[in-house]
């Protein structure tokens, strides 16, 4: 099926220490580049479904130097707004047996978070588009990021784009508004597809979870806006830094789907996770798949991301189709 997507968020340069080193004593760090949006965009590039990533980034050596490697995994870039001064960063120190991992961010006054909302001319990059995505981390940029990304919410809901949100919470980044209730629920109202844990869900959509099954969250979110005909949920045990196991939950039409549980051992790196599941949700609606069939593609899609450094899910579609075979993965990249 022809399907062109759209996402819209920050992209981070990632500096990681080495395996094995703390902050403290690190004296160099990997760079590679990441954001949810951005990991989304490339994991369908990679499926086959030419992506358009949206953002704003400074003209510097840097910034060209993630618009290349974003390209090179086949995401159209034409679209992002060069100005600004700033590119945001993050630290990353992976974790290891019993040492969980920490992250750090330096992302204040970036290029994106300082966009104005009339920069991003919506129409006409929607025009052709045949998926939206977003997540919770991009309207918690700023308020003319909010005002931006609604725009775009409203003109994919009137010419019937379906849109996709991860709600990604994150506490800090909510610094104009002392709630972000009222605003998420403002954008939720046009989606098809939601993915959020409990906390997050009590946080932007402020649905109280508690206690709930999936089904039963999943009702209580679908009643309230009830134009979502998809909602997605991760099972993740953490054994120890290096040892999890992961599962994945799809509500639809009213009917809960569970995917196989993963056992993941000797885990490289989690980071990208969520948006790789995020990524093969997508694939699989867009290729009008049973939910079934979605929940267990965007599943093992999340599972190979575990054993790949950085935020991109460099992987094809069959390496993802031969895990679900139950073949023994072997990474070509």
């Amino acid at each position: 099926m022809s399907a062109r997507a759209v996402t819209f968020g920050e992209i981070l340069h990632r500096l990681s220490t080495r395996h094995g080193w703390r902050f403290e004593q690190s004296t160099a760090y990997d760079s590679c580049f990441g954001g949810s949006e951005a990991n989304v965009a490339v994991s369908l590039s990679l499926l086959g479904i030419p992506s358009t990533f949206i953002t704003r980034l400074p003209d510097h050596a840097i910034a060209r130097k993630c618009i290349r490697e974003l390209n090179g995994h086949g995401v159209d870039t034409s679209k992002i707004v060069i100005s600004g001064e700033r590119m945001g960063t993050y630290y990353v120190e992976p974790g290891r047996s019993f040492l969980g991992g920490q992250v750090l961010y330096d992302r204040r006054h970036s290029a994106i978070a300082e966009l104005n909302a009339d920069m991003i001319p919506w129409t006409t990059i929607l025009n052709d588009a045949n998926w939206f995505h977003w997540s919770g981390i991009t309207p918690a940029l700023s308020r003319d990021c909010f005002k931006s990304l609604a725009e775009a919410v409203e003109i994919a809901g009137k010419i019937k784009i379906p849109i996709s949100v991860d709600l990604n919470y994150r506490q800090q980044l909510w610094s104009w508004t002392s709630s972000p209730v009222e605003y998420m629920t403002s954008l939720i109202g046009s989606c098809t597809l939601l993915k959020g844990g409990k906390n997050s869900i009590a946080k932007m959509l402020g649905i109280d979870g508690t206690g709930m099954s999936e089904i039963d969250l999943a009702g209580t979110i679908h009643s309230r806006f009830p134009q979502l005909k998809h909602i997605a949920f991760t099972r993740r045990t953490s054994h120890s830094a290096d040892y999890n196991t992961w599962q994945g939950v799809l509500w639809s039409e009213g009917k809960i789907f569970e995917s196989q549980e993963f056992e993941i051992r000797q885990i490289v790196d989690r980071i990208g996770t969520g948006d790789a599941f995020m990524a093969g949700l997508i694939y699989g609606l867009v290729h009008q798949k049973s939910s079934q069939e979605t929940i267990d593609f965007a599943t093992a899609a999340g599972a190979i991301k575990h054993s790949i450094h950085g935020d991109y899910n460099l992987v094809t579609l069959e390496e993802i189709e031969g895990l679900l075979r139950g073949e023994k993965i072997k990474l070509k990249r």
